[in-house]
């Protein structure tokens, strides 16, 4: 063979092939047609979605509350799961107008597994509007739910961070460059973001017992990091800055610890971050009446535990309102 030999017949500078092409095509569209239909049926895929999605309407109807409701006292509660299980929103509203003669109007915000991390960039991403003024802002948590802790980037960059805050989320909270590329992906992509959820949701099916299993899993692992951490004990920057955020808007906030169906501590650092952050702390962790029988699972209350704790809190919040404001 000569070498006139065309390029189009040399393997090394030929161009790739129509059908490589085609593939290449092929799932270029299927890329972008799960991306759409990810983006329609997303807030079916999940009630916690659906609940994350509708946070501005939540913080619109906070700025636009009329008639009674302009009246009534807005208490805004932040938390997750151990809130959405353990207040009951009617019995809380009934207490304050028997017990102090008060109109509540609550709104929740309280996304599955929600901790310190998603509530601060939550904060800033739906509720910094300066016309969405609650008067009270109750902050609830248990374990470690107030610990600095690990970021996962995916559901951070898809649910809790607006894209003004992307590059200092990126540059404050993520340690390497791997997780600020998955932080971004996130950020652009519906499907990436919610891919565990997409695996959950198969798992479910195929697997009835799957969360349980997920849960064990997860509790363990906690326990595993906590033990580790014995020479260093978990920080409170987040809850500080969510705090000092609420204070510079001239707004009262409260940090409530919910109860768990093992004691746990309260560092005594957080407890002094909290007052020196000008908020009111409510250490609800054993509330007198709630005991072991009263849980559903480690975490969460049982609807006649919820009525207790919810009678509990409102003492709580009741002793925040009337006190003095701290300078």
């Amino acid at each position: 063979m000569n070498s006139s030999t065309s390029s189009s017949e040399n393997p090394r500078k030929s161009l790739w092939s129509s059908s490589e092409w085609k593939v290449l095509l092929i799932l270029a569209l299927l890329l972008l047609s799960t991306e759409i239909t990810l983006r329609l049926i997303e807030q079916r895929l999940s009630i916690d979605v659906a609940h994350i999605r509708s946070a501005p309407q939540l913080a619109a109807s906070i700025s636009t509350a009329d008639g009674a409701s302009k009246e009534a006292l807005k208490i805004l509660f932040i938390g997750n799961s151990s809130i959405r299980e353990g207040i009951v929103p009617e019995q809380l509203v009934s207490e304050f107008k028997t017990r102090y003669g008060r109109e509540v109007r609550p709104y929740f915000f309280y996304p599955d597994g929600g901790s310190i991390m998603s509530w601060r960039w939550a904060w800033r991403r739906y509720f910094s509007d300066p016309s969405c003024r609650p008067d009270l802002v109750v902050i609830c948590g248990g374990t470690s739910h107030f610990d600095d802790g690990n970021t996962e980037p995916r559901v951070a960059g898809s649910y809790f961070v607006s894209s003004k805050d992307a590059l200092t989320f990126a540059s404050t909270e993520l340690p390497n460059t791997e997780s600020r590329l998955e932080f971004m992906m996130a950020k652009t992509s519906v499907s990436y973001a919610s891919r565990r959820r997409v695996q959950r949701r198969v798992m479910d099916i195929l697997m009835p017992y799957n969360r349980t299993v997920l849960f064990e899993i997860s509790t363990l692992a906690e326990k595993k990091a906590a033990k580790s951490k014995t020479d260093s004990p978990p920080t409170s920057k987040r809850l500080k800055s969510l705090l000092e955020d609420i204070r510079a808007r001239h707004l009262q906030a409260v940090v409530v610890t919910v109860p768990n169906l093992n004691l746990y501590d309260v560092p005594e650092d957080r407890v002094r971050t909290i007052a020196e952050a000008g908020a009111y702390f409510a250490d609800l962790r054993a509330v007198e009446g709630i005991t072991a029988a009263h849980f559903f699972d480690k975490a969460h209350l049982d609807e006649k535990g919820a009525e207790i704790f919810t009678r509990a809190l409102c003492s709580s919040l009741n002793q925040a309102l009337t006190q003095p404001p701290k300078p």
